[in-house]
Parts: structure tokens; sequence; C-alpha cells
């Protein structure tokens, strides 16, 4: 069984200064090293946001990357605290939705149907969504068919 933490992996949501964001934008740069505040996990996705530090604001330009691999901090160099993190450009290709049921909560996130990868933010169910054909016992989390609700665009 997929567990909620498989399924409904998080987004991060990350300061990227500029000639970091640039050269990852052109494929320069497929790594981030940072401080392992977060407990990053293969599959996490990271929504890198630039940020410039001369005016302490955002600039408007983000991107999507999922951890591909982790090197944990304390060898070669590397502070115990740290990781670096490998990336990988998110999927493109057709998704399904999985959901997951968790303290009577229901939250449902979009996953790659080849891989099975999920990206995308975690809503919470039901947003304007009813669950077609699926009943979830707790903790318990399943491919789903998401139709919103009538009168709702969905998220």
């Amino acid at each position: 069984m997929t567990t909620e933490r498989e399924a409904l992996k998080p987004v991060h949501d990350l300061k990227t200064w500029p000639p970091y964001f640039a050269a990852l934008l052109d494929g320069r740069k497929t790594f981030e090293i940072r401080e392992n505040d977060r407990e990053f996990q293969v599959g996490d996705m990271l929504r890198l946001r630039e940020w410039d530090p001369a005016s302490s604001e955002y600039t408007g330009r983000e991107m999507m990357r999922v951890v591909s691999y982790i090197m944990s901090g304390g060898q070669f160099g590397l502070d115990q605290r740290c990781v670096v993190l490998a990336l990988a450009t998110p999927p493109a290709g057709p998704v399904v939705w999985v959901a997951c049921r968790a303290n009577g909560d229901l939250r449902a996130r979009e996953v790659d149907a080849r891989t099975g990868e999920p990206f995308g933010p975690v809503y919470d169910l039901p947003h304007p969504f009813h669950v077609l054909g699926a009943v979830l016992a707790p903790g318990e989390c399943k491919r789903v068919r998401l139709v919103p609700v009538e009168g709702t665009d969905g998220p």
C-alpha cells in the first residue's frame, strides 16, 4: 500500500539567487546544496523562486524541479547539516490523481501516469471535488478519478 508521504510528497518553496537560478534554467546546474532542515527525500518537488538579495524581493521567475538523488552531508567536505540534491525536470506526460485519507481528511495530488511520480500542489478534499469509485480507509492511498462539484472548476 502506498503511504500518504509517498503519494503526497511535499513541494518545497526555495529562494534561489539570480546567478544560480540562471544556471538551473539553462541546464548548466543540475543540483542544489541546501541545509537539510526540511527532511528532503527523493521524489520531493522543489519550487525554485528567483530571489534578489539586493532588493530582498522575489523577481517573479520560478521553476519546478524534482529531487532525483540525495547525497548526505558529513562526507567529501560537506557540512553534516547539508545535502546535495540532484535535480530533474518534472514529468510532462499524462497525469492521474492519487488520493489519501489521514486523520479523517482527504487529500489528493497529481502523479505522472507512466512513472507514478507525484508533482504539483497537494489539495485538501473536498476542494470542490467528488472522488469517484473509491472508498479510502484511514491511511490508505489509491489512484482515483476526481470530478469537480457541479458549479465549480476544481483546482
